[in-house]
């Protein structure tokens, strides 16, 4: 294998490989007496070549070949790419009668009649060596008579599946419907005598399907094109990032300026999803909370490339993206999140340590702690500041003669609801409910672990509600991004297995985001239909009609409806802030979801119940044709809150739930990290997730290959055991004479 340098003049390129090879000169073609015939080659890696990837480039070549001599050629082996730098590759004449033999059964019944074989030894070999930039090919044949015209037909009919071309057409027109199966049923109802079988209309469906996703062979620079191409409708790129250890792409959609400049928008959920597409990407989304109701305004596609990636790659990466966000105004007021650190860090970096903006999401808060005092318990008691405890609660009392419940009461409890008392106050009342029950049990562990995580100063912040001063959030989990993911994956993406993530993106801006649209029209915008939420409010609000209150629940409990607040223990438990003393004092009846405009405020009143012409959501309409994200002044960009100079993290940047969160001192400072320039990359970049793909590819190959060659050997087990039972019924008779 030579690895010396090829002049360009000494190369042939693809596009005049047909000349070279009909032509007399005799270094390229070489003939001789039998019939066989040489032809090599060295083929120019041009652009078009390098964005391919290996295997698309052997079927660029065998195609070629085969559109030079009249024969077709099939993709036999490949050299394993993890040996060398350089990759070769067989292709053998489609009736070659060695590429037949891997079926040397002739005597077996076949659904369809062989076509003739020729001992014709044609078959093609390549190397190719993208490093200097061209491929060594090597083309060997022996003439054959051509097939006549019948069998020509015949075979094209039976072998290559060959379909009408208006049922080509037809299948290119259905290319909208969401699955092969639904195109096939419009097919067989359009052509009802037509033999066309299901596997043929997915092959054409899925070749015509992917002209309108594939724009590059590279799957990201394919999804960039495409956001590029939805320009149009409101979807802009708005970061992108490629280094060794990571690959960073985000993108904002419509809904992303109408949002975050409504004084009614306050609350954001972000969370990752996993599983969506082949490259192992993590997609991120952010959805806002619009009266309840989730609308997507940003996605981000993180993919790590190297192992060894060093500590805080995810982290950055996501800080870079909320850089970006920031730029063009997005600062929230709550911003939900699980326990994922990375999340967690990049939001405080960039939007500052707000004590109401990072808000942990309730039912992975519960979660981790019911996981962690399922535990073992531990003879190893983890350590934790005793003076910072002891300065925090220094006059804790004896022992409690009830039993407080984990995660109880106390983060539902706000300083603005009647009778209630301040922050400070329900702070230690909640530490003190915990630390009496772990102190009368003996739980030394449980307390540690309780206060390093959940009630330190900084961690209360980020679950409990007293905190947000006279705010209150409207949701308490992430579970409405949660819901987003179950739609985009249930009701979408499970028609393509593994999806490119060109594919994903598609799916994302071309099939869901219109639902999205309309969904927001129709709800929010006209409000003709009601959200699930304010169905189970009207239900929950006329069972609370005519109950009966006590005679001093004025005194008791102080409801108010200008702040839409109540001391009972009903309200403070209520999902919906409801309870009998509010319901009696609105002076409504029993009415249906359709009837009144409901609006969930952050503020007080924190519920209002308006005409349904007081919606404040109602000039709000969002339009197919929506500009680009505008992006801040400088006298805009320094009114907003400062930065974070960390840059730290210690690299756990898994999703699992089982992760310890450090709060307070224990995080070191350094110098920030900010964004580069988003430049537009080289325009013949090679694609290290393309490559990627091909791997898995490659792997999948080798795999059904190895499943082909044990059905062999089981084959020919159960031939050999046939035969010697054969032999044993014949020679059974010759013994028993014998004897």
């Amino acid at each position: 294998m030579s690895r010396r340098v090829i002049a360009l003049d000494d190369m042939v390129f693809l596009d005049s490989l047909d000349e070279e090879y009909h032509g007399t000169n005799d270094e390229f073609h070489q003939p001789n007496d039998q019939g066989m015939y040489t032809f090599t080659c060295y083929v120019c890696i041009d652009p078009e070549l390098e964005l391919m990837g290996d295997r698309q480039v052997m079927d660029r070549i065998l195609d070629v070949v085969g559109q030079c001599d009249g024969y077709r050629y099939v993709l036999h082996n490949e050299a394993d790419p993890m040996q060398s730098f350089d990759i070769s590759f067989t292709g053998y004449c489609s009736r070659s009668l060695t590429y037949q033999q891997n079926n040397p059964d002739r005597q077996r019944v076949r659904q369809h009649e062989r076509m003739p074989v020729y001992d014709c030894h044609g078959r093609i070999q390549g190397i190719i060596k993208r490093q200097l930039g061209y491929m060594e090919l090597e083309v060997r044949h022996e003439s054959h008579p051509p097939a006549d015209a019948v069998e020509r037909l015949r075979y094209q009919q039976l072998e290559r599946n060959i379909v009408p071309r208006e049922i080509r057409e037809a299948i290119s027109r259905s290319s909208q419907l969401t699955n092969a199966a639904s195109v096939y049923r419009r097919i067989i109802r359009e052509f009802p005598d037509s033999n066309i079988s299901p596997m043929q209309v997915y092959y054409w469906w899925t070749r015509t399907f992917e002209r309108e996703y594939r724009l590059h062979p590279d799957q990201l620079l394919s999804a960039r094109m495409l956001v590029q191409r939805y320009n149009n409708q409101g979807f802009y790129e708005i970061a992108w990032k490629r280094t060794i250890y990571y690959v960073g792409f985000g993108f904002v959609t419509p809904f992303f300026q109408l949002l975050i400049e409504n004084d009614n928008v306050h609350e954001y959920v972000i969370d990752s999803t996993f599983k969506t597409n082949r490259a192992d990407a993590e997609l991120f989304g952010i959805v806002a909370n619009v009266n309840g109701v989730a609308f997507p305004i940003a996605y981000f596609l993180y993919t790590k490339l190297a192992q060894n990636a060093p500590n805080g790659t995810k982290t950055k990466a996501l800080k870079r993206f909320f850089v970006k966000l920031r730029d063009h105004g997005f600062v929230p007021t709550f911003m939900f999140s699980n326990k994922d650190k990375a999340q967690m860090r990049a939001i405080e970096t960039v939007w500052g340590r707000n004590p109401i903006r990072l808000r942990l999401c309730l039912w992975h808060l519960k979660r981790a702690i019911d996981k962690k005092l399922s535990e073992p318990i531990s003879r190893n008691i983890p350590s934790y500041d005793v003076i910072m405890a002891s300065t925090l609660f220094p006059d804790f009392p004896g022992i409690s003669a009830w039993t407080p419940s984990i995660g109880g009461s106390g983060g539902r409890r706000q300083p603005s609801f009647p009778g209630h008392r301040t922050p400070a106050q329900i702070y230690i009342g909640a530490a003190r409910e915990i630390y009496l029950f772990c102190n009368h049990h003996g739980y030394i562990d449980t307390w540690v672990y309780l206060f390093n995580e959940w009630y330190n100063p900084r961690a209360w912040k980020t679950w409990t509600r007293c905190t947000a001063g006279d705010r209150i959030p409207m949701a308490k989990t992430t579970m409405l991004i949660e819901a987003h993911w179950k739609v985009l994956k249930r009701n979408h993406l499970y028609h393509y297995n593994r999806a490119r993530l060109d594919l994903l993106v598609y799916v994302i801006m071309d099939r869901y985001f219109p639902d999205l649209r309309y969904k927001f029209n129709r709800d929010m915008v006209i409000g003709s239909h009601a959200t699930r939420w304010a169905n189970e409010f009207t239900k929950e609000w006329n069972r609370l009609v005519g109950r009966e209150e006590n005679s001093n629940a004025n005194a008791l409990y102080e409801p108010s409806m200008e702040t839409w607040t109540c001391g009972c223990p009903s309200f403070i438990t209520s999902r919906y802030m409801l309870c009998k003393h509010l319901v009696r004092r609105s002076q409504h009846g029993r009415f249906g979801p359709n009837h009144f405009f409901i609006h969930r405020r952050i503020t007080a009143p924190f519920i209002q119940i308006l005409d349904k012409s007081k919606n404040c959501f109602s000039t709000m309409r969002l339009e197919e044709n929506v500009g680009a994200p505008r992006r801040h002044t400088p006298a805009e960009s320094a009114a907003l809150p400062p930065m974070l100079l960390d840059d730290s993290d210690d690299g756990n940047d898994d999703d699992s739930d089982n992760d310890d969160i450090i709060f307070g001192d224990q995080i070191p400072t350094t110098a920030p990290g900010f964004d580069q320039q988003i430049t537009t990359p080289p325009q013949f970049d090679t694609s290290i997730v393309a490559d990627r793909e091909q791997d898995l590819l490659r792997r999948e190959e080798r795999m059904q290959q190895n499943r082909q060659e044990r059905r062999r050997l089981l084959q020919r087990i159960d031939e050999l055991e046939n035969e010697f039972n054969t032999q044993r019924t014949e020679y059974r008779p010759l013994l028993r004479d014998t004897q």
